[in-house]
């Protein structure tokens, strides 16, 4: 998505300069300037902060901006002002933090994303002080070689400053110029192994001021960051702490330093691995590593950010004091930026202590259960199911369920607070489903049928956050998820549906493996259980086992430690009445409604799956029911023999169903001539049949031939006996008579 001109403005317009770092200002300016604007915009800007602002400053940078500034474009512009929380002005579409920002045509880059460690796990309270050497080292030479032969490659040029320096007006030496930078790393090893006198190495030097080298390789041609050709270092010093506390909290800290140098004054000077790929990724470093630094209380001198600083030279004297080397190499801390990157994370993740199982003196108490057999409390579970199954309906009847401590699907719940989370419904209609569903399940528990009003007041413990038209991905919203739910006490998150705030390749086990861990931080931070909802692949469910239902990685097979599956059940025709329900309308009267049929299936984690569960969702509740067991889920298999055994037996049951309307139909007939003091002969029951019960003669098919064939006495004892009738004739002869048995 383009970005013009007007709107990089306004973005300049939110940033500061007097919170940007004197690197961070130079960039903008070097953005600026990529980006075709001139001088003017980047000083007017400037001007904002008196207190460093000086006239003509900005043209005289403005300037030495050269090719490789050029690879700082306005998305830094961009980048800063979204930190200070500006926001652009949009009509259509809206602008994302995921939106690639560009401000004019030009070839692609394509940068590694670089992670930022800004967590500390250090405290400089529990850390003492180092011992550091002074005076002159054994061999001087030796000491530069060791120290350059640590920072540098054979061929890289190395820039120093050792013949030039001055005293400011506070007495401290500073250096001149830019010094030499046109030598190698292995050309002054050769010099400095012909003597051990560095002088005829690096020349004269005040030992009053000592001598300076840049901590990153430059191409020979100057020593500003635009000549830097690897971003390699970054420097940390402090000189608000005592010397030998500097060192320890470095060590501390665990960084990976590649030197640590005495100045020979108040500091150390660690050299820092930071490794970029280019200006910004450094800069990106450097700000994590300082933060990082102070954090742990190390208050590190910020004037130190650019890649071309320089440190101090070991080897060489400064007063009474000599500048030397205090380690080389990380020692036992990590070696490089993404190692330590991975301890601190290690560090800072709260991950529990290994557990020797001889040290354990008795059994922890198992967590709670907060769906009885099914889920407990801080675990994960997840609903799936096709499209308009009914599930935001069936996690609604689960969040009342918790707060009333009632059963759900068939399980008790343990009472508790909810959140739920909805990401798809508007918020006027999901309230009133929730009206609709605790008035339902307030009616089948014999409780009455509240109003709108008093439904929800009865549901003070439930919660809801209303997220249609502002949700976004998970990972940027359970940090304001952990901030709004902090400290409410909820025992139970749903969050409905899951598509609406996915994050990565749903196919990816990757990407989803990262998705899905953001359910346990919700679940580990607030202390609860956590209940998505997740919808069902393409294609038949019964082609598949039950946990491989869900649509996306097989992550989402393993990740919970419940999921309830809902397929869709095949109802046959003789089975359809138990899905018949009626619902009273707007006029009072009730109306006949068809159900749609599921097969609940569990695969759990903590407790043993129970058997699958046979649901009809009668809107709005899901209703347990034990008539549709002969049931399969669509797409499963059946076999053959099952199929025509199941006929048979349906037209079994069908036929005796027939049999028992007629015993009932001859009973009534047989009462009532007993009552008229007339005899129960065939002519005389069929009379009575057609006269008073003449549709259900034509339905049952009862004529009286056919009575009188199943009154003989050759059918006494055959299937027509369950007619529950003696059939005798009087006098031996016909027409013959029912008698009761």
């Amino acid at each position: 998505m383009a970005a013009g001109r007007d709107e990089l403005l306004d973005a300049l317009d939110a940033i500061d300069p007097a919170k940007l770092d004197y690197g961070e200002w130079c960039e903008v300016g070097m953005a600026l300037k990529r980006e075709g604007y001139g001088v003017e915009a980047w000083d007017s800007w400037s001007a904002r902060d008196p207190a460093r602002y000086e006239p003509g400053g900005c043209e005289r940078k403005w300037d030495g901006f050269g090719p490789r500034e050029t690879e700082v474009t306005g998305k830094l512009v961009f980048r800063l002002a979204y930190d200070a929380g500006w926001e652009p002005e949009r009509s259509g579409s809206s602008f994302g933090w995921s939106d690639e920002v560009e401000v004019r045509d030009g070839p692609r880059r394509e940068r590694a994303v670089s992670r930022t460690v800004t967590d500390a796990v250090v405290d400089a309270s529990d850390v003492g002080e180092d011992e550091v050497p002074d005076g002159p080292p054994a061999s001087v030479a030796d000491e530069v070689i060791r120290y350059l032969t640590a920072l540098f490659e054979p061929d890289d040029h190395v820039g120093y400053v050792t013949t030039e320096a001055e005293a400011g007006k506070d007495g401290r030496w500073r250096p001149v110029g830019s010094g030499n930078y046109d030598r190698t790393r292995d050309e002054l090893i050769r010099s400095l192994k012909r003597s051990d006198d560095i002088t005829k190495t690096f020349g004269s030097y005040r030992h009053e001021a000592g001598a300076w080298v840049r901590i990153n390789p430059v191409d020979g041609d100057g020593v500003g960051n635009r000549n830097v050709t690897r971003f390699r270092h970054a420097l940390v010093e402090s000189d608000e702490l005592p010397v030998g506390k500097q060192v320890a909290l470095i060590r501390a800290m665990r960084l990976p330093v590649s030197a640590i140098v005495t100045s020979g004054g108040k500091s150390v000077h660690a050299v820092v691995r930071v490794d970029a790929e280019d200006a910004r990724q450094y800069a990106e470093r450097v700000r994590a590593l300082y933060e990082y630094c102070r954090k742990s209380g190390f208050p590190v001198d910020e004037q130190n950010k650019n890649p071309s600083r320089l440190s101090r030279l070991p080897g060489f004297e400064r007063g009474p004091h000599w500048q030397r080397i205090v380690q080389i190499g990380p020692g036992d801390a990590p070696a490089s930026w993404d190692e330590w990157q991975d301890w601190v994370i290690d560090e800072t993740s709260g991950l529990p202590s290994i557990v020797t199982l001889s040290d354990v003196t008795e059994m922890p108490p198992l967590s709670p259960q907060l769906i009885h057999g099914v889920l407990r409390d801080g675990q994960k579970g997840m609903l799936v199911g096709p499209s308009k199954a009914g599930k935001s309906f069936a996690l609604i009847e689960l969040a009342i369920a918790v707060v009333g401590g009632w059963d759900w699907m068939g399980h008790r719940c343990a009472r508790g607070r909810v959140l739920y989370i909805n990401l798809e419904i508007q918020q006027a209609s999901f309230l009133h489903r929730i009206a609709d569903v605790y008035r339902s399940m307030s009616d089948a528990r014999g409780l009455g049928r509240p109003t709108d009003a008093e439904a929800l007041s009865h549901l003070s413990d439930l919660d809801v956050w209303n997220l249609r038209g502002h949700s976004k991905p998970l990972d940027r919203l359970v940090p304001s998820v952990l901030k709004k739910a902090a400290n409410r006490g909820y025992r139970l998150v749903i969050i409905d549906p899951i598509y609406k705030v996915l994050t990565g390749d749903e196919n990816s086990a990757s990407d989803m493996a990262v998705f899905t861990n953001q359910f346990d931080v919700i679940a580990s931070e607030l202390k609860c259980a956590v209940f998505y909802a997740h919808h069902h692949a393409k294609g038949e469910m019964g082609k598949r086992v039950s946990m491989d239902r869900a649509s996306g990685s097989g992550v989402f097979a393993r990740d919970p430690d419940a999921i309830l599956d809902m397929s869709p059940l095949v109802v046959p025709p003789e089975d359809r009445d138990a899905l018949r329900y009626s619902v009273m309308g707007d006029d009072g009267q009730p109306h006949e409604r068809h159900a749609t049929a599921f097969r609940i299936s569990y695969t759990l984690r903590e407790f043993e799956s129970p058997p699958p569960r046979d649901v009809v969702f009668a809107w709005p509740l899901h209703i347990e029911t034990d008539a549709l067991r002969g049931c399969r889920v669509v797409g499963e298999y059946q076999d053959p023999r099952e199929s025509s055994a199941r006929a048979s037996r349906a037209k079994s049951d069908r036929a005796a169903g027939r049999w028992d309307e007629i015993n009932a139909l001859v009973g009534d007939a047989v009462d009532a001539l007993a009552g008229d003091g007339a005899q129960p002969t065939v002519a005389n029951v069929m009379g009575w049949i057609r006269l008073n019960r003449p549709g259900d003669s034509g339905r049952l098919e009862l004529t009286e031939d056919r009575l009188k064939e199943w009154s003989a006495p050759s059918k006494r004892r055959t299937k027509y006996s369950r007619f529950g009738w003696v059939k005798e004739a009087p006098d031996g002869g016909g027409p013959y008579i029912l008698v009761p048995a």
